[in-house]
């Protein structure tokens, strides 16, 4: 195994860990920091495509800017921090019915594109190279 797709994994992985972190943790605080974590794998992708100026223009930008001012915007209000009953949502049945419509739509829009594109006699492999304009 190539040690790019090893490194690709581990930040892969470490972006979807975070990001359920940034949606279920009910600080927002520590969902600041886990956006954090966030940007900075996406920043690691980039690295890892060989696109320096834009990986290191997503640190400066985002981690170095954006994240600081939200901890900022959050810190310096009076707003409280921690568990507030009255503003969780009591019913989770209807946003995860939904949410999962989304993703089932989705999903087939891409699968059924990706096959309208095939051509009779072609694999999946053959219509990325055609499309891309190797060969």
């Amino acid at each position: 195994m190539v040690a790019q797709n090893v490194f690709f994994a581990i930040l892969a992985l470490l972006m979807i860990v975070s990001a359920l972190k940034v949606v279920t943790t009910k600080n927002i605080v520590h969902a600041a920091l886990w956006l954090v974590l966030v940007l900075a794998g996406v920043a690691g992708q980039f690295l890892l495509l060989g696109a320096e100026f834009v990986g290191v223009t997503q640190i400066l930008v985002y981690i170095g800017a954006v994240i600081v001012l939200l901890l900022f915007g959050v810190m310096l209000t009076k707003a409280s921090i921690g568990d507030e009953e009255n503003i969780n949502m009591p019913n989770r049945v209807l946003p995860a019915v939904i949410g999962t419509l989304m993703f089932a739509v989705m999903s087939y829009s891409i699968i059924a594109v990706s096959y309208t594109h095939l051509r009779a006699h072609e694999t999946r492999e053959d219509l990325v190279c055609r499309l891309v304009g190797e060969k």
